[in-house]
Order: C-alpha cells, then sequence, then structure tokens
C-alpha cells in the first residue's frame, strides 16, 4: 500500500503543478526597465515554491522581476551569468494578481529566451528558479524591448519598388501579418511590404548579396490588402552569392496590375534582420506549352538507336509547376517544362545541351499527374555526353521534367535514344569453390562481347563515378563465364558491363559479392593427434566438402590422422561451441572425404570413438554452418583397463586366497564399443581365466559401483551393486 500512496501523492503532485493555488504577488518582486541590466544573486537554499511549471526538477531558491510594458510586442529576456558554471534554472512569467504562471523553459548559464508577446496595460513578473537546492546563480538579468515597427510594417503602407531599384529594408520590430502562405513549407509571420505596378515585364525579385543578413523569404500577391492573392514565393536559392538561404522569384507583372510584395523570414526577427531587396525588369516571359505537367508533349516510342530530331526548348519563360524533384530541396523554387516518352526496353539515354548560363536538372517519373512517383532525379545534366537511366519497364509511359533554378534558367536541347550498349542486370554467382565460381548475367542486348571486373575491394554503387576502365576478364561472348585463380575464404564483388565497340562500353552493372570457400583438407599432409594434447580451432566461411551425415554440416572443415597403441575409447573434447560442430571418423580407405564416416554424438563438448591398435583413422571435424567463432580440442586417449580390449589381467587364485587390484574410477569414460549410451558412465576392466565353473569377486569401494561379471563376448552373466 505504502508504494500505491506514494504513486497517487506523486500524481495528484504534478497535476496542480502548472497552476497557481493563489494570486501571483509582485509586491516581492524586484523591477526590470527596457534594457538596463539589473544584478541578480541567488544563493543556495530550498526555495519557497517548489512546484515545476515546466515539467522538470525544481528544488531551489527563486527570485522575481516585475515588468510594466509601454508598447505591446514581442519581447525577450536574457541573463548574463557569472563565473560560467552553467548552473541549471526554470523561467516562467504570469501576470501580477493573476493565478497561473507559464513555463518559458530550462536553462543553463548564460541564456535567451524565445520571444514573448506582452501587452500595454498589464503588468508581468517573471520567476528564475535554480533546479537544485545546492545550487546558487549569480549575474545580471535584462529585458530586450520591441523596436519601433518600420514604415511599411503592413500592406496598406506598402514602399513602391521599380524596375532597378535596391531598397534597404529591415524586419526589426516588425508585426505579425495574418496572410495567405504561398510556401509549400514554413511561413514567417513578421514581415514588411512592397508594391509593384505591374508594367508587362518580368519582374525578377531577390534579396541576394552580404547586406541580406538572415534567411529571408519572398512572398509575391495580387488582389489587395483585404484579399491577397498568391502568385509567386521563394525560400531559399542556392545560387545566391552570399549564402544559400537568400532568395531569389521571378514573375510575369502584367499591365493594369498592382502587385504586393512581402519579405519575412523563417524565425523570429530580431535585431539583425537586415536586407536589401532588388528589382529587375525583362520583357514580358511567354509560358511554353509544356509549362506544367498536364499539357506534357509526348515523344511516343523510345526505338532509336542514335539521337535524332533533338528537342528545342527553355525554362527561362517557365513557371514552377509545384512538382518538386526529389534531388532538390523544397525551400527551392524551379521553373520546369514537361515530356512523356515509353521506353522499348529497359533503359533509354539522355543527352542534353544547355547554354552555357544555365543548369538543367531532370527528373522522371511514373504515374499520372497529381500522382506521380519519382524514379530518377540528377540536379544537373547539362553537358555533351550521355545519362543512361536504366531500371524503366518497355511499354510503360514515363514523365520527364527538365528544371532549374529560376536564377539558372536558359535554353537548352535534348534527345532520348535506345543505347545501343545496356547496362547488364541480375547478375548470379553459383558453383562457388575455394579458387572459383561461375558468373550468369542477363542483358537487354545480347550481341557484343561482355567485360567482367572481379575485385576484393567493395566499390560501391557509384562505380561508374569512379571512371575504372579496366576489366579482369576482356571480350566474354557470352552472358556467362567462370571465374578462376580465386584465394579461398575471400569475398569478391563481381561488375559486369558490355563492350559495344573499341571504345563503347555500357556503365557497370551493379555489383554482386560472394565468399570463396575454404580449400578441401589434405588427407596425407593431415597432422597427427598427440594423446593429452589441445588444438587451436578457428571457424568461419563455408567449407569444400559436402557433409550430409551429421547436421548437413557446411562450416570449415579441419582432418586429423591417428593411429592408436591401444584399443578403447578415445575423447574429442572442446573447451567451448560443440553445438556448432559435427565429429566423425574412419579408418583411412585413400579417400579423403566423408564417405564410409561415422557420425559422433556429442555428449557435452565430448566426442567418443571406439578405436583398434594398429589401424590408422582419420578424425573429421567440421562447423555446422559459415558463422565464425573460436574452439580448442583435446584429445584424449585411453590407458590400460579403460576397455575390455585392454583390460587389466588377474591371475586366479583357489580360495582363501585372494588377488587385488586397486584403481578409480574417477577420470575413467564410457565404455564406446558397447555405445556411448551403455549405463556403465565410468567403468574399469580386468579379466581372468577360470580355474574351476565357480568364482568368488569381492569388491571394496567408498562409494556405490556395481560389479558385473561378463564372458569373452562381453554378454553379462552376473552383476551386483
Amino acid at each position: 500500500m505504502q508504494k500505491i500512496f506514494s504513486f497517487l501523492t506523486l500524481t495528484i503532485f504534478l497535476s496542480i503543478s502548472f497552476g497557481m493555488k493563489g494570486q501571483i504577488d509582485c509586491s516581492i518582486a524586484n523591477t526590470l526597465q527596457c534594457g538596463s541590466p539589473w544584478s541578480m544573486l541567488i544563493n543556495a537554499g530550498v526555495g519557497n515554491d517548489n512546484s515545476s511549471y515546466c515539467g522538470f526538477q525544481n528544488d531551489g531558491n527563486e527570485t522575481y522581476y516585475v515588468f510594466q510594458p509601454t508598447v505591446s510586442g514581442n519581447y525577450f529576456v536574457s541573463i548574463d551569468e557569472f563565473g560560467g558554471t552553467s548552473t541549471t534554472y526554470e523561467m516562467r512569467y504570469g501576470e501580477c494578481l493573476g493565478t497561473n504562471w507559464n513555463c518559458l523553459g530550462i536553462y543553463s548559464g548564460s541564456s535567451s529566451t524565445d520571444f514573448i508577446y506582452l501587452s500595454i496595460g498589464h503588468v508581468y513578473v517573471f520567476c528564475v528558479d535554480l533546479q537544485l537546492s545546492s545550487a546558487s546563480l549569480g549575474g545580471s538579468i535584462s529585458i530586450s524591448c520591441p523596436l519601433a515597427a518600420p514604415s511599411n510594417d503592413n500592406c496598406e503602407n506598402a514602399q513602391n519598388i521599380s524596375c532597378s531599384n535596391a531598397l534597404s529594408g529591415t524586419l526589426n520590430g516588425a508585426t505579425f501579418d495574418n496572410v495567405p502562405n504561398c510556401l509549400s513549407q514554413g511561413n514567417g509571420e513578421e514581415g514588411v511590404w512592397y508594391s509593384f505596378t505591374g508594367n508587362n515585364s518580368y519582374v525578377s525579385l531577390s534579396t541576394c548579396g552580404s547586406q541580406t543578413q538572415f534567411d529571408t523569404q519572398i512572398s509575391v500577391y495580387s488582389g489587395d490588402c483585404s484579399n491577397l492573392i498568391c502568385v509567386a514565393a521563394n525560400d531559399d536559392n542556392p545560387l545566391c552569392e552570399s549564402n544559400g538561404s537568400s532568395s531569389f522569384i521571378a514573375f510575369n507583372a502584367v499591365s493594369g496590375i498592382n502587385y504586393f510584395i512581402r519579405v519575412h523570414a523563417n524565425t523570429q526577427p530580431n535585431a539583425s534582420y537586415n536586407f536589401v531587396l532588388n528589382a529587375s525588369c525583362a520583357p514580358l516571359c511567354i509560358a511554353p506549352l509544356n509549362d506544367n505537367c498536364n499539357s506534357a508533349i509526348a515523344l511516343g516510342n523510345i526505338s532509336n538507336a542514335t539521337c535524332t530530331n533533338p528537342q528545342m526548348n527553355s525554362t527561362l519563360c517557365s513557371t514552377p509547376s509545384g512538382v518538386q524533384p526529389t534531388c532538390f530541396s523544397s525551400f527551392n523554387t524551379l521553373n520546369d517544362v514537361w515530356y512523356t516518352f515509353v521506353p522499348v526496353d529497359g533503359d533509354v539515354e539522355l543527352v542534353l545541351n544547355a547554354a552555357s548560363n544555365s543548369d538543367i536538372g531532370v527528373a522522371i517519373y511514373t504515374g499520372t499527374c497529381g500522382n506521380l512517383t519519382s524514379l530518377f532525379c540528377s540536379p544537373n545534366v547539362s553537358s555533351s555526353g550521355g545519362t543512361v537511366i536504366e531500371g524503366l519497364n518497355a511499354g510503360t509511359t514515363y514523365h520527364l521534367q527538365l528544371f532549374s533554378l529560376q536564377n539558372a534558367s536558359g535554353a537548352f536541347s535534348f534527345c532520348l535514344s535506345n543505347p545501343t550498349c545496356s547496362t547488364p542486370l541480375a547478375s548470379i554467382v553459383s558453383n562457388i569453390s575455394s579458387s572459383g565460381a561461375f558468373l550468369q548475367w542477363t542483358s537487354l542486348n545480347a550481341t557484343g562481347a561482355f567485360d567482367i571486373l572481379v575485385s576484393s575491394t567493395n566499390l560501391g554503387i557509384d562505380i561508374n563515378s569512379l571512371n575504372i576502365t579496366n576489366a579482369s576478364i576482356y571480350g566474354v561472348p557470352f552472358t556467362s563465364t567462370p571465374l578462376s585463380n580465386l584465394l579461398e575464404n575471400t569475398t569478391y564483388y563481381v561488375y559486369v558491363r558490355q563492350d559495344c565497340g573499341s571504345v563503347d562500353h555500357s556503365l557497370w552493372s551493379n555489383g554482386i559479392s560472394f565468399t570463396t570457400n575454404w580449400s578441401a583438407p589434405e588427407c596425407n599432409a593431415a597432422p597427427d593427434l598427440t594423446c593429452g594434447s589441445t588444438y587451436a580451432l578457428s571457424f568461419g566461411g563455408n567449407g569444400s566438402l559436402a557433409e550430409t551425415s551429421c547436421n548437413n554440416a557446411a562450416g570449415r572443415e579441419f582432418v586429423f590422422n591417428y593411429t592408436p597403441v591401444l584399443t578403447g575409447t578415445y575423447a574429442l573434447n572442446f573447451s567451448s561451441n560443440s553445438l556448432s560442430l559435427a565429429v566423425s571418423y574412419k579408418e583411412i580407405d585413400g579417400v579423403c572425404n566423408y564417405s564410409n564416416a561415422t557420425c559422433l554424438e556429442n555428449n557435452y563438448g565430448i566426442f567418443l570413438m571406439h578405436l583398434v591398435a594398429g589401424n590408422s583413422y582419420s578424425i573429421w571435424i567440421d562447423a555446422i554452418n559459415s558463422n565464425s567463432f573460436n574452439t580448442t580440442a583435446s584429445w584424449n586417449c585411453p590407458v590400460l583397463g579403460e576397455d575390455p580390449s585392454n583390460a587389466l589381467f588377474i591371475n586366479s587364485t583357489y580360495y582363501p586366497v585372494c588377488n587385488t587390484l586397486n584403481g578409480s574410477l574417477l577420470n575413467s569414460t564410457p565404455t564406446a564399443a558397447f555405445g556411448t549410451g551403455n549405463s556403465n558412465h565410468h567403468d574399469k576392466w580386468a579379466r581372468f581365466t577360470a580355474f574351476t565353473t565357480g568364482a568368488s569377486i569381492l569388491a571394496n569401494s567408498t562409494e556405490n559401483i556395481r560389479i558385473e561379471l561378463r564372458n569373452a563376448n562381453y554378454e553379462l552373466i552376473d552383476s551386483e551393486d
């Protein structure tokens, strides 16, 4: 019940900790004034109000400051800590005689709050509350007050801007604008306004330049201040020379229409939000016919082997379609034109040449306008060479988008063709051995030869950007080839390209990897086991022999040879990972594999086998899979008396004379001759020749033992526990 009571107490405490139990008393507070820092010292100790208004521990002392704004607007509070101890504290504020605190946040050391909107006619109190009762805080506190709003702070007071103007402006002191958001992402709430009278020109507006000190946004509207309609907008333009977060937007300004231009920011403005707005004009632009996805020009089937009848176009007068290429930030504004095409096989080649002042990107989509899925995107394919676009489906209609930043727009020409050199697909590696493998692939144009690159280094998916011209195998006339002279247990990466002439090649295919097997053990060179010795074994990777009798072991193999001098039970004892091993043995028969081998049972890491003196054996140790692990194996040999075949001899005597045999069962092993599952898990053997038809056998032991009498065929005659 105590634990439940404590939990309920905590729950109740948290549920009321964000509200005041009474009115906020401002009589104990110091007075803050705009821009004037107030000395602050909070000593260590337990505070008077330890309620946490920001959801964190709040046990330390607190201090209070009162402030009465003379103008409504955005304020922020700053603390300058002396000594750099980075004390953690909570800041909150409320209205004098109010009943609720508002959390400003948890801070550490010298910090500033976000903007706080305070209204004239209200008196506010700020509290700095230390997190720990053992902490103290010394320094100063100040409040920064809003600047006067710029003269063009609202739409009705928009400042006029004309062609070739460069007007300095600021967002410092700008107030909230409740206007439509023309951007696909965040819309800064505070802005300043300009107006432009339409004159049948193509107008470019820019905040690019070193005099702009923040991340700007530009929105252009038509209509009137009470009914604004979005025309164009831009957040960032990466080609701005000072920083990529300034803005550039272009639009047609038609005569008779008044345009409103709003400059705003992603974040709340402070004293450094200054900028220069540039305006330039060019002749009115006529958008191309394929300016949007729904009016795309159909190129039809792409069956031509070479570039013929190139398309001429320009992004200069095109407008943003609202389909943002995946290789460009959504903060960037792009002009684009559209085409459709149908490939006759799995790839097409795009050859594009652009004017020197333009950078043209390309994107390819599947689907329909309004529901497009991007398959390919490159921000700049303006080159005299070709770009092969792969992974397409023959007979499917695709949309082609050619785009540029508005200040990198211009003329271009392009054509699509069905490349005579297709990149090979779907490589498969089989018949892997320790020194070779067999490689197969498919190709859309199987005529011609192929080059193969085999590397132990992963060249990655960008292999074609490495300009690799050499190959490991040249001129393979088929879509398959053996790979040889490989190293054992080595990972290789294989790439294929089509050879379509003396200098013409396809792109390298995506790499496929495989790992060669370990070489098969050589029985004639296998090491001989030595009684009492330990052997370190390291596994990992695939072996070369197909063992099927013991768990279908496919991992690395080891083989040892041994010729026993005693007939008896021998033990191979593993220090670890025995469940990952298959162990078998056989008499050496001149065949170095698992044929005729006997699979051994695993007895808690011990594998027992019955070997006959004078015969030569091979002992096989095989990992069940290709996983990597290490272990040690100890080879333990029997001594006299541990097996019926090497039983100790006792000379029989007539009663009452008795011959004595001393021994220990402490480290003896089961008799493998009877199978490892027999009940005699620890046994010693002795033999004698009976002089009469009866015999008396006596045993003295400190433990419970069992005596068995068996005949020469090991058949049980009698037993006694």
